[in-house]
């Protein structure tokens, strides 16, 4: 029989224990213990260790330390006490008369020293010990005595690996010396020991209550007030016409959010979405599957007509899996602390937080952190940590030969992998939930410990639990592409044009040719390379085809592109079932939703919608039991309509895979109208959208794609200008004008400095500019940035001419400066040529990062070579070209090779390029921006042009 650990630290106390929660059940079944009792400082593990202990009926015992004493919870009240305790020393402080309010639901433990100072302070109190002599001095005061031990890990080898957390906490490595008790499991034979420690544990009696939901009553009367509001908004929505079928829908859906009991839930969104729109802030038009509710869409919760698009409400909220709703919301990235604070201000300080989240030690973090522990050598952990990819832990690092490789080669390496296999899970520190606020209708220190970290007050349990308390959980999300768009609507308006983008024409063939001719730089989910190439193939034609696509671009639905694409051109198809045609149709009878997949399931299987997403969600987790149980109804329903068994076999098999990676169409849907809303103001609205794009984008890759697509689309730039320039791109004359912080060398801080100089009046000339500011922020190398880049053109004096005569400048000003006057004359400037076109594309290339004024290859005669307008006119065929190298990458093939893909581009285009190992060896040293003669063969790979090239010469 072995005695009942009451003073156990846990991984949730942080960097203070090695014990896992699940591994201190185990331990307790492994060795038959009843009880154990956990005592972290501030209760982040609490609710998890409960639960655990009640699903492998062992009691749980509670504690937390305060000064000299550990408070333990006698039952639920207590465990409450312990809750408000912990939350009012995390946020503000406690003392002992704090403590004291709770005396009927706790049990203090002290030291045999100061029995006398608690024992008429608190109602339970009883006294530690560790050894035979002091619970002889204990007994002598009092029979309430117990054994106690602390307990940070299990096995007494384990202490180094404590001591290895512990150096991290304190920032320390191997050389610092620091002495740990030993805190390990220790056996216990003595009887009286063991009897004082089940006593004790029988005082305890934690059981949690029955979960109600904490939600917030918005107003007395909300079910009447929702639906008055729901019947309302719908007729506004459809302009008085409000259909049978949508009367029918709204009416059920209201029927299950009542029976749910989910109405306040409704109206809270609701309240705050109208608080944002009336503070014009913006709001998107949705995410997930919110979409598919027309609650949603008649309160202004969400943009989107689920009918028009047919998304389903059972998707979203369903009856037969009682779970929270879970409304997602993007807001203005810049604004949504406003939102947040009005949701904290209305419903209470004490009612609302944020949720903690906890960093868990990941391969390459517990490398990184150990090896500074031990002092390695930093050169070989970079290597090594390079290797891991998705491994989540060391288990499954075994399987990678990269990271094998080198932990072979060194005894050192593998002791370090071995002390991080051993803390890689751990807890290690406390972050905020981007997103998740927590409100409820009681105190939340009622139901859970409350933590504060950067002045905001934290749940003290993580997203994982807080569902299971009862309590309401809202995701209040940021997009800054939604930032982008309410700029741009902004800037528009600023200039009198007045237009609602939320109620745009969607066949707008303008926009839909932007996607088709795939100008999509800077859209919104249609920007990376690979979509890019697929809309190429894809040709979007409709609003329905951009939500598809969108859909079919993500890796699981991907593998139906080919097909997809092929029925979209004509290829002819039949439907297996004629039940499959309407559920099909949209989508060339290709399976693509999820939604789909629960219309199959209902129209063929016999399902309720509510049934269909239940076992849905079952196969998408593999349930094996579920997908053997549901087959034999749904071969019946695929023969009663008209199918044979061959036809219901696959279908059910078809079902079964897609469950697991099919798309939301709900999701595809709203986050399709962002995009297009952007592609609408690109195209319609096109310098203030690329004015706002510009801005917000500052790596020279990036800027030079927007700007060249903005001439694409017809935008003039006007060079930067000493008198009009500022720290952020401006509209002038219909025109972009390029601002000083495109250039390398220039901050803003310097950019702001010219500004506030020139709001005293405008420059006169170069040296009025330099007399004014040389000497603040601008220094010579920026002064020379400036006229390289054609700042002082305006002055009428040539570039070259100003960089050579710096230092006369400079000399001049310092004269000026020393006699505290301008001078009558200025130095006049040597003559000279300007810059040739090379310097000046070099001189370009030097301060931007990239060329501007025109590509480096139209100076050429590229008579004989292929531009790369025509290049796909050549596929399969060798050709010649003149082109710019603009990036490299180089890396090793599986036969440990080199191999580059380069980055090659004319005025009319950009291409990849491949140069395999043989063809690197022969062509040696690359560089970039520069122009090279290109000879190679132009091939396919994955619908994506490429050059493979023999070999490149500098031009």
């Amino acid at each position: 029989m072995k005695y009942i650990p009451l003073n156990i630290k846990t991984e949730y106390d942080l960097l203070n224990s090695l014990i896992k929660i699940d591994e201190l059940i185990s331990f307790a079944k492994d060795n038959n213990i009843p009880a154990i009792g956990i005592t972290d400082s501030n209760m982040f593990g609490a609710y998890d260790f409960i639960k655990k202990c009640d699903l492998n009926d062992i009691k749980p015992i509670l504690g937390i330390e305060y000064e000299d004493i550990i408070v333990y919870a006698k039952n639920y009240d207590g465990y409450v006490s312990l809750c408000k305790i912990v939350s009012k020393r995390n946020i503000d402080s406690i003392t002992i008369k704090n403590i004291k309010e709770y005396d009927e639901n706790i049990i203090v433990v002290c030291n045999y020293k100061d029995y006398d100072k608690y024992k008429d302070l608190f109602t339970y109190v009883y006294i530690k010990y560790s050894d035979e002599q002091e619970r002889l001095n204990a007994s002598i005061l009092t029979d309430n005595i117990v054994y106690l031990d602390l307990i940070r890990y299990f096995k007494k080898s384990d202490k180094e690996y404590l001591k290895y957390i512990k150096l991290i906490e304190l920032g320390k490595t191997i050389d610092d010396d620091i002495e740990l008790d030993d805190t390990y499991f220790k056996e216990i034979n003595n009887k009286d020991f063991i009897e004082d420690t089940y006593k004790f544990a029988s005082l305890v009696n934690i059981k949690f209550k029955d979960v109600t939901y904490h939600i917030p009553i918005y107003k007395p009367n909300s079910k009447a007030f929702l639906r008055a509001l729901a019947k309302k908004g719908l007729e506004k929505r459809l302009n008085g016409n409000v259909t049978d079928e949508y009367k029918e829908r709204l009416i059920y859906e209201l029927s299950v959010i009542e029976k749910m009991n989910f109405v306040d839930y409704f109206l809270i969104v609701y309240d705050f979405i109208l608080f944002a729109k009336k503070n014009g802030i913006y709001v998107g038009p949705g995410r997930g599957s919110g979409a598919g509710s027309l609650v949603n869409y008649a309160l202004g919760i969400i943009n989107i007509d689920p009918l028009k698009y047919d998304l389903l409400f059972e998707r979203f909220l369903n009856p037969d899996r009682i779970t929270m709703p879970d409304i997602d919301v993007d807001f203005d990235a810049l604004r949504r602390e406003e939102i947040l604070d009005y949701v904290t201000d209305k419903y209470g300080v004490d009612n609302t937080a944020r949720i903690i989240s906890f960093n868990t030690f990941a391969p390459k973090q517990a490398i990184r952190d150990i090896s500074k522990v031990l002092n390695y050598e930093q050169t070989i952990i970079e290597r090594l940590t390079k290797t891991i990819k998705t491994e989540k832990n060391f288990i499954e690092l075994k399987e990678n030969n990269d990271f094998m490789n080198i932990v072979k080669r060194s005894k050192s390496i593998k002791d370090l992998v071995n002390i991080c296999h051993k803390i890689c899970g751990l807890k290690k520190n406390t972050s905020i939930t981007a997103a998740g606020v927590v409100i409820s209708d009681i105190r939340l220190d009622e139901l859970m410990p409350l933590y504060k970290n950067n002045n905001k007050v934290l749940t003290g349990y993580s997203l994982d639990f807080i569902e299971s308390l009862g309590l309401l959980k809202m995701d209040f999300l940021s997009l800054t592409n939604l930032t982008t768009l309410s700029s741009i609507i902004n800037d528009i308006k600023k200039d009198g044009i007045d237009f609602d983008i939320n109620n745009i024409d969607l066949n707008d063939k303008n926009t839909l040719d932007l996607f088709k001719n795939v100008y999509t730089t800077g859209i919104f989910q249609f920007e990376s390379m690979g979509m890019k190439n697929f809309l190429k193939t894809f040709k979007v034609d409709s609003f329905n085809a951009l939500i598809d696509s969108l859909a079919l671009f993500r890796p699981g639905p991907r593998d139906q592109i080919p097909e997809y694409i092929a029925r979209k051109n004509g290829k002819k198809f039949t439907y297996e079932l004629d039940a499959l045609e309407p559920i099909l149709k949209s989508t060339y009878g290709v399976v693509i939703y999820q939604e789909q997949v629960l219309n199959i399931l209902r129209t063929i299987g016999g399902y309720s919608y509510s049934e269909a997403d239940v076992i849905r969600r079952a196969m998408s987790k593999k349930k094996l039991s579920v997908i053997e149980n549901e087959k034999e109804k749904f071969i019946n329903g695929v023969l009663k309509h008209g199918g044979n068994e061959k036809i219901a076999y696959e279908l059910y098999d078809t079902i079964v895979k897609f469950s697991g990676y099919g798309f939301n169409k709900s999701h595809s849907v709203v986050y399709s109208l962002i995009a297009f809303q952007m592609a609408y103001l690109k195209i319609n609205y096109t310098k203030y959208f690329m004015r706002n794009i510009l801005n917000m984008n500052k790596s020279s890759e990036s800027l030079k794609e927007y700007i060249n697509e903005s001439k694409i689309l017809g935008i003039d730039f006007d060079n930067i200008s000493i008198n009009e320039s500022s720290h952020e791109f401006i509209i002038k004359d219909n025109k972009l004008v390029f601002p000083f912080t495109i250039i390398k060398s220039i901050a803003y801080i310097v950019s702001e400095e010219i500004e506030k100089e020139r709001e005293k009046g405008k420059f006169s000339s170069f040296y009025d500019f330099m007399i004014r500011c040389y000497g603040k922020t601008v220094n010579k190398k920026i002064a020379i940035s400036l006229i390289e880049c054609g700042a002082f053109d305006e002055f009428n004096i040539n570039k070259k001419q100003m960089v050579l005569n710096i230092d006369e400048v400079l000399n001049y000003v310092s004269l000026c400066k020393d006699l505290n006057m301008t001078l009558d004359t200025t130095p006049e400037f040597k003559k000279i040529d300007d810059y040739s076109d090379k310097e000046l594309i070099d001189n370009e290339i030097k301060n931007y990062g990239f060329y501007l004024s025109h590509h480096p290859v139209t100076k050429y005669d590229r008579s004989g070579f292929i531009a790369l307008d025509k290049y796909k006119n050549y596929f399969n065929k060798t050709i010649s070209a003149l082109l710019y190298l603009e990036s490299i990458k180089t890396i090793k093939n599986k036969n440990n090779e080199r191999m580059s893909f380069v980055k090659l581009s004319d005025e009319y285009d950009t291409i990849e390029g491949v140069i395999f190992s043989k063809e690197l060896n022969k062509i040696g040293e690359i560089e970039k921006n520069n122009i090279y003669k290109i000879n190679g063969k132009v091939e396919r790979r994955n619908n994506t042009y490429q050059i493979i090239i023999y070999n490149m010469v500098k031009y």
